[in-house]
């Protein structure tokens, strides 16, 4: 018997042993009665008619199965998934558009000023609240995107009425609170040739709460710090190495000076390296949503000349230029017996020009009024 013989054979119940017996009542248990398809075989139907031509197969009968899984839960996963980085995405980036129009540059009322610099007077005081000892120049060239620092160490001799003719007086000695801030960057003015676009005091209160409110400063303490001084409530024991500091430790990193070869120029290069890892930790993108505490606390605690939109645009200036290739520097100096004399020739006024100086015009010898 040859193939199509086999195929147009009509089979009968006697000639399939499955149609007899326990085979045709599981068919009606579990699939329910036998459907009837006439007396006809297979073969000797007519072919039907498909429009395009194109035979189809006939549907093949499959067991049951268990319930099926909705049809695309996997795909509407991810596309509400999509949905919602889509909808992050125009939230974050209205925000950002708002921000920009909201941000504004503390730039100087004198002409010929450059659009996106600024140059910002950084101030730390003493325990007493009466001695600036922290001085740092802070330029933002945001067309380059340069951060650049300049410590002015306290010692610094400036052409004051008052005495001694240091630089760290001048605040006490004009009366302090936005009095003495003016005096003092008049002072600082005679030392770079222009006047800082802006300045922030902060005291020992407001560094601390800084310091906790962003979780600490990783840093790397430069030797074993044993100091105490009861008189000024200051007790600093910490141990040389890297360290996560808390707020009232990172203040003992600061004010210690006394173990130090050279006492306070050696305490500024610390400072200045300490501000440099507080600021590459904090500008995280976690961290924008401290911005306002932060603001809070400088506002209670801080005396500034800028508006919040100016203290934005600085912040958000360090994520832009962003902090691995920040220039830091101490001002050129000589050493006194009392006094840090500023060095001033040509080396420092390139200095002042590339990295400080926030107007079109350079600084000459002219615009300097430097303490001998």
């Amino acid at each position: 018997m040859n193939k199509d013989q086999r195929f147009n054979r009509r089979q009968t119940p006697q000639d399939d042993p499955y149609e007899q017996g326990f085979a045709h009542k599981l068919y009606e248990e579990d699939f329910g009665p036998e459907p009837s398809y006439g007396t006809e075989s297979y073969s000797r139907r007519e072919p039907p008619h498909y429009p395009n031509g194109m035979p189809q197969m006939p549907p093949m009968a499959t067991a049951p199965t268990s319930a099926p899984a909705p049809k695309g839960s996997g795909s509407s996963f991810f596309k509400k998934l999509l949905c919602f980085f889509l909808i992050l995405g125009l939230l974050l980036g209205a925000g950002y558009v708002a921000l920009q129009i909201y941000l504004e540059p503390p730039i100087g009322h004198e002409e010929g000023h450059l659009a996106d610099h600024a140059t910002i007077l950084l101030v730390g005081t003493d325990e007493s609240g009466l001695n600036t000892d922290t001085l740092m120049l802070l330029n933002v060239d945001r067309e380059a995107g340069q951060i650049s620092i300049m410590s002015i160490p306290r010692d610094t001799k400036v052409n004051s009425t008052y005495t001694p003719h240091k630089i760290n007086g001048a605040y006490a000695a004009n009366g302090k609170g936005k009095e003495g801030m003016f005096w003092l960057c008049d002072y600082v003015r005679q030392c770079v040739g222009f006047r800082p676009d802006g300045y922030i005091l902060v005291d020992l209160d407001c560094f601390i709460e800084l310091v906790d409110l962003f979780g600490g400063v990783e840093f790397n303490v430069p030797m074993d710090m044993d100091y105490e001084d009861p008189s000024q409530g200051l007790y600093i024991h910490l141990q040389k190495g890297m360290q996560t500091l808390n707020g009232e430790q990172a203040m003992g990193v600061i004010r210690f000076r006394s173990g130090y070869p050279t006492q306070d120029l050696q305490r500024v290069s610390v400072q200045r390296d300490f501000f440099m890892a507080a600021l590459s930790q904090w500008k995280s993108f976690g961290n924008i949503f401290k911005l306002s505490s932060a603001l809070s606390i400088l506002e209670e605690y801080c005396i500034t000349d800028m508006s919040t939109s100016n203290l934005l645009w600085i912040a958000e200036s360090f994520v832009r230029c962003g902090t691995d290739d920040m220039m830091m520097t101490t001002i050129p100096y000589t050493l006194g017996s009392t006094y840090v004399y500023i060095k001033g020739d040509q080396d420092y006024l390139d200095l002042l020009n590339e990295y400080f100086n926030p107007y079109e015009d350079p600084i000459g010898f002219e615009d300097l009024n430097l303490a001998s």
